[in-house]
């Protein structure tokens, strides 16, 4: 058994994700164009914390 997936598995799998609430962003190596996966991730978590401060109706754990 192989525990490589699928293009098609793997983006599944992402909309799952995402019907369980989670934000979910997944590029393909041919939308990366040679950029580091880990680089992009990096920054849009970066990213991703500044939008959900400014869209989130709930306070941080532990703010009032």
């Amino acid at each position: 058994m192989s525990d490589v997936m699928t293009e098609s598995e793997i983006f599944a799998l992402c909309v799952k994700m995402q019907h369980l609430g989670y934000a979910v962003i997944c590029f393909t190596p041919e939308e990366l164009r040679g950029a580091d996966p880990g680089h992009v991730q990096d920054r849009l978590v970066e990213l991703g914390w500044d939008v959900i401060d400014t869209l989130a109706t709930e306070p941080r754990e532990g703010e009032f």
